[in-house]
């Protein structure tokens, strides 16, 4: 999901969240990508397996999620996700 930060000014900022562990990068096992997989089969499909690995770790986390593309937001927002923008 980093790889989709294009902005520098974007990259900046979540690399300095990530310094005061505001926010954390996550590897996930085989099962957590196996549900990745399943929720995805029920997103839009305009929505990438990297739109559903975030919003699965927001839902099963209770984490806010920071996400600028319309449709994800409101596809996390439908689960109860709080959003920000960046």
């Amino acid at each position: 999901v980093w790889r989709e930060v294009n902005r520098r000014s974007h990259k900046s900022r979540l690399k300095r969240l990530s310094r005061l562990e505001k926010i954390e990068v996550v590897a996930m096992s085989a099962e957590t990508l196996t549900e990745v997989v399943v929720l995805k089969q029920s997103l839009p499909l305009a929505l990438t397996l990297q739109d559903a690995s975030v919003l699965h770790l927001a839902v099963e986390r209770g984490a806010v999620l920071l996400a600028g593309d319309e449709l994800l937001r409101r596809s996390a927002e439908d689960r109860g996700v709080v959003v920000r923008g960046l």
